[in-house]
């Protein structure tokens, strides 16, 4: 089964996916993790874990979105090796919910890019500080199409003078 460390993220390529057969298109075009609704598809016709499974066949890192102490408890349960914290409103809620995330499983936490006063540099590095694992900059990971932002965030992330984010990248794909 495939970790964060062997995905490398962020910045590995990503998509969110909630149908089987987007699992299997995903993993067509080469991306490397796949980012899963806690309630699976959305018709009913495939359960969180069936999407999982679906994405440990195929080699894909399924990366589970929750935002509720019960959504984590669900994603658990169904095997998630790596949770994605919705964008919430308050550190506080972010350090709560991070803490009932279990210390084998990989934490992630996403934040809004393209924020005012390049406010996601500050949640990124909060993020850090609490205990996450990495971010997802939900901007980039939508628009991975705006290459003069994902070049900026990825550079600041990763910059020498960010002592407080020091997150590594991937090359996208």
């Amino acid at each position: 089964m495939k970790t964060l460390k062997d995905v490398g993220l962020p910045g590995a390529s990503c998509t969110r996916l909630i149908l089987s057969v987007q699992v299997v298109e995903a993993a067509a075009r080469g991306v490397q993790a796949a980012i899963l609704p806690v309630g699976g598809s959305d018709g009913g016709e495939h359960t969180l874990q069936d999407l999982v499974l679906a994405c440990n066949s195929l080699n894909l890192l399924p990366i589970i979105e929750v935002s509720s102490e019960e959504e984590i408890g669900a994603a658990v349960q169904a095997g998630a090796q790596a949770l994605l914290v919705k964008e919430v409103e308050s550190l506080e809620t972010s350090m709560r919910l991070f803490e009932k995330i279990p210390k084998q499983v990989v934490s992630l936490c996403s934040i809004g890019g393209m924020q005012e006063d390049c406010a996601e540099l500050e949640q990124a590095a909060a993020s850090k500080i609490v205990g996450y694992d990495g971010v997802v900059i939900s901007q980039a990971a939508r628009s991975v199409g705006d290459v003069e932002y994902v070049e900026w965030i990825l550079s600041n992330l990763t910059s020498k003078r960010s002592k407080a984010v020091e997150f590594s990248i991937q090359e996208f794909k």
